[in-house]
């Protein structure tokens, strides 16, 4: 299949015996090369609904297919601590493709009985684990090892620590599916009306080949109808490929996304199958493009002003809406994170309407041997791998965001190789949003120089 845009890693892990004493572990969080193993999806963030309803509420509680596991049970091992849970499936799972979220942990192992099936890292990015072929219907034993290893040096401003408690919840999709998606709303040549693309990946997990019907359809932000269209898919079995949909968009100029004007368009994309509706994603989209032009930022063709603040979320959504109302309020329209956030701070700010430089969870401590060879993390080619995934796992999962503007590369960690390969990696798949680094000094790995907060 061709120019298929979501990206997947799969790789080998070893192979595990029954938990005893501590469960047995790969060496993964004590190389510096290492990243993910397993297949750990780096996609936009959704959750896929059964019905329109539940798609339409915005809470994953109302699908059937979400799953959220608290810990049961917690101990400490040789190899860390270990969080324990049961996941209670029913039949109709099987059916679906099956994937494990885990947040909130720098780096660990992942367990379905006594078979480790992937390892994992990122404290402040959600990870995605296909787990459908570790699982059965019935009580199913999850486990999940949290072993602080190497990988601590590359978020040492950040880490979790040795008390941190990891977000965990399982949530499936049909086997015929929207697999990824990305979104642009963006004007003509002309500045006269805008045209919308949505690119739908989807996929075939059956043995056998499928036919299916995928579609979109997209509301004003006052709520009206405006288009909707559907296409008709043949997939071969374990495949997949890309739909695409272009339209024009008409009188949305007076719709410009921008933190004055924070107006979005909302809509859903969908799947049938056999004449029923299997799975709905709601989506929001804001109309406008960014670009960079002479080391500004532009909007609409148009160069804005930013008013920065370094912000990170608070506990809850509640809290954090009222400092971010505060912040703007005293005319800040820009955010600099310290590394990612919840989905939810987005959400908030789409709405209210701030510029976002999604910030990859990269924070070393600076070294003093600086850019000499096996110096700085910046500068030593075998953590080159957690800086490229970390750095792309951030961009995939921003893409179709209104607020998300640019892509930052992380904390003051001086500079050096990895931060160029880094650089030129995320820079060619993101085209138009800047890619910046606020600590380049001068160098040439930054779009832009961020004014300071």
């Amino acid at each position: 299949m061709k120019n298929i845009f979501a990206i997947l890693l799969s790789c080998a892990v070893p192979a595990a015996s029954a938990l005893a004493q501590g469960p047995p572990h790969g060496t993964e969080h004590l190389d510096p090369s290492a990243a993910w193993a397993g297949q750990a999806i780096f996609r936009t963030e959704f959750i896929s609904y059964d019905t329109r309803q539940g798609a339409e509420s915005g809470d994953p509680a109302g699908s059937k297919f979400y799953m959220p596991l608290p810990a049961e049970g917690t101990r400490q091992t040789a190899g860390g601590t270990l969080f324990s849970y049961t996941a209670d499936l029913p039949y109709i799972w099987l059916d679906r493709d099956v994937y494990l979220q885990v947040s909130g942990l720098d780096s660990y192992y992942i367990y379905v009985g006594d078979d480790m099936i992937a390892y994992g890292e990122d404290s402040r990015m959600p990870m995605q684990f296909l787990v459908s072929g570790h699982i059965t219907d019935g009580v199913n034993n999850i486990s999940i090892l949290h072993a602080p290893g190497e990988v601590s040096q590359i978020e040492a401003l950040t880490g979790t620590g040795a008390d941190a408690v990891p977000k965990v919840f399982l949530f499936s999709q049909p086997k015929v599916c929207i697999r990824d998606f990305r979104l642009r709303l963006w004007p003509d040549s002309t500045g006269s009306y805008g045209i919308l693309n949505v690119r739908l990946a989807v996929s075939n997990s059956y043995n056998s080949p499928e036919e299916f019907t995928v579609g979109y359809d997209i509301y004003a932000p006052d709520g009206k109808l405006i288009n909707y269209d559907i296409r008709q898919v043949a997939l071969e079995g374990r495949s997949m490929d890309t739909v695409r949909f272009n339209e024009f968009i008409y009188n949305v100029n007076q719709n410009l996304w921008s933190p004055d004007n924070p107006r979005l368009y909302r809509g859903m994309v969908s799947v049938r199958r056999g004449g029923r509706m299997i799975e709905y994603i709601p989506f929001s989209i804001g109309y406008g493009k960014t670009e960079t032009a002479h080391g500004r930022l532009l909007r609409g063709g148009v160069p804005v002003d930013l008013v920065p603040a370094e912000y990170n979320a608070e506990g809850d959504p509640a809290a954090t809406r009222a400092e971010l109302e505060k912040l703007k309020a005293q005319g800040v329209n820009t955010l600099l994170p310290s590394y990612p956030q919840p989905s939810w701070f987005y959400d908030l700010c789409d709405q209210i309407g701030f510029y976002v430089f999604d910030n990859a969870n990269i924070a070393p401590v600076p070294s003093e041997l600086g850019r000499m060879v096996q110096g700085a993390l910046a500068n030593r080619p075998e953590w080159l791998p957690r800086y490229l995934k970390r750095a792309e796992t951030v961009r995939a999962r921003s893409v179709n965001r209104a607020s998300v503007v640019g892509i930052s590369l992380g904390n003051d960690s001086g500079n050096g190789y990895n931060l160029y390969r880094t650089y030129l990696e995320v820079k060619s798949r993101e085209i138009f949003r800047p890619v910046v680094y606020r600590f380049a000094d001068g160098e040439w790995n930054t779009d832009m120089e961020l004014p300071v907060p």
